[in-house]
């Protein structure tokens, strides 16, 4: 469940005024009893407003409002069975008293039961379809529930009868932002701020908005707006901290994680995105000491293994990488990632079975990879299945042609089924592919080699010496040799 959105459904509660003022005579003592009660629901103070409420009823037990009002104090405070019995009350005595059911679709709200919800607010709304607060209530429910185009289709209706209603834009902004259209979230977020002075979350809203469309910029013009207001705001800093990391900025990105981490020492997300600043600047061992606090906050966060998972990896530490990405999996048996990378740190620790195991439930959790065959037939060759390798590297090269590593798999493949001139050819297609792998050249220098085709075996080596690789001194004995040429 999104806490925001139930949030913004106390937004709608307070700021539709649906706490009922009675419409009475000038000091009448029930009126003035029941404007008490509302000072003390709008002031929070929910226990002295269900006392004053209760006297409402006492004064006049046929009055619905007082039993309406004394639901909302109730539902304020979590107490949703109470409220829905002064909700039915409300109704028992006044059964078109629509804001009762308004009131009803709020408790069940607060009791996830959205069904239940929706067929109450759809009831208020069927009793008053001229008022907006129907729609949102059951917007909300529909939000709750994951039903987005439902949702906004009410708060196209409340808007329409409400043009000025800022919480409506908020809610159909966040509708947007859950169906991925943030653009659309962002113009929502924008008219909300147009309508009323916007206050610190709006801006952070709308700046997460705008870092889920790649606008950073904008992003940190709108935190830092959310920051004027109030400085302690952790969830804008954190946000910003990830907008100027997505930008490359990784020293205020820092800044921002550091400042977030001294206001709430707890907050698991901003240890995590500091761990991937610092391991994307190769200080892998700070960045461990920032993941494991994240695990420690938070210990059920898969992303947070596999991040640290990673950089063990990065320091060939694949015991413990092989140990974080098995708990990842645990916490996701469907996480492919985690799989893919566990079988990496597997295929570097020589556990071939196991590498192929899990590249095999990848293979069946996505659809076929490029990078997954390519793992899974490196897999094979070192086991010596070679049929299997090249089954895997040719299925990888029909998927991306232009996989320059799969080719040169299979050209090692070949040599090693003692196909020298099918070698050559892979070879040749890799390095025309990327000409800067200075292996390839070496490998073909070797198949060369094996059909008798020294001038072209020696050009390779060449080769494969400028670009950095040397060339084992075993080989070059043998190719002097047969070759009868002393370079």
């Amino acid at each position: 469940m999104d806490y925001r959105m139930i949030g913004l459904a106390i937004a709608i509660l307070l700021l539709t005024g649906v706490g009922v003022v009675l419409a009475r005579r000038f000091r009448d003592p029930l009126k003035e009893q029941n404007d008490r009660g509302l000072a003390c629901l709008n002031g929070g103070r929910y226990d002295e407003a269900i006392a004053e409420f209760t006297k409402v009823t006492d004064l006049d037990p046929m009055e619905p409002c007082g039993y309406y009002n004394r639901g909302l104090a109730y539902h304020h405070k979590g107490e949703y069975d109470k409220a829905l019995a002064d909700f039915y009350r409300a109704l028992d005595i006044n059964p078109r008293y629509a804001v009762a059911y308004f009131g009803r679709g709020l408790a069940f709200d607060g009791k996830r039961d959205y069904d239940r919800a929706i067929a109450e607010y759809t009831k208020a709304i069927e009793m008053d379809p001229h008022r907006m607060w129907g729609y949102c209530g059951r917007a909300v429910a529909h939000s709750l529930k994951g039903q987005h185009d439902q949702a906004i289709q009410d708060l196209n209706r409340a808007i329409e009868l409400a043009p000025q209603f800022a919480s409506a834009y908020n809610l159909r902004a966040r509708c947007h932002y859950e169906k991925g259209d943030y653009l659309a979230a962002i113009a929502d977020y924008s008219k909300a701020i147009q309508i009323e002075p916007p206050d610190s979350w709006i801006f952070y809203h709308r700046a997460v908005a705008y870092m889920q469309s790649g606008q950073y910029d904008r992003a940190i013009v709108d935190c830092d707006r959310a920051l004027e207001t109030d400085p302690r705001n952790a969830d804008a800093l954190y946000n910003r901290g990830v907008s100027h990391q997505y930008k490359g900025d990784l020293d205020s990105a820092l800044r921002d994680y550091a400042a977030v981490i001294e206001i709430r020492p707890e907050f698991a997300e901003a240890h995590w995105g500091r761990g991937g600043v610092l391991a994307t600047r190769g200080g892998y061992a700070e960045a461990v000491i920032a993941f494991t606090r994240a695990i420690e906050i938070d210990p059920a966060n898969a992303e947070t293994y596999s991040c640290r998972g990673y950089v063990f990896f990065q320091q060939a530490k694949y015991d413990c990488a092989i140990a974080d990405y098995s708990k990842a999996i645990e916490l996701n048996p469907l996480n492919a990632e985690a799989l893919y990378n566990r079988a990496l740190a597997y295929v570097e620790s020589e556990q071939y079975d196991k590498s192929i195991t899990d590249l095999d439930q990848v293979l069946e959790i996505e659809s076929a990879d490029a990078d997954v065959l390519y793992c899974r037939a490196s897999a094979h060759h070192h086991k010596g299945n070679l049929d299997l390798a090249l089954r895997d590297y040719t299925a990888a090269i029909e998927i991306r042609p232009e996989y320059a590593e799969a080719h040169w798999g299979r050209g090692c493949v070949y040599e090693d089924k003692g196909q020298y001139g099918e070698a050559i050819s892979a070879y040749t297609k890799a390095i025309a592919i990327n000409p800067q792998i200075a292996e390839v050249y070496g490998n073909r220098a070797s198949a060369y080699s094996e059909l008798h085709e020294y001038d072209e075996a020696w050009a390779d080596v060449h080769k494969a010496e400028s670009l950095g690789l040397t060339i084992p001194p075993e080989f070059l004995d043998e190719l002097r040799k047969a070759s009868g040429r002393n370079e």
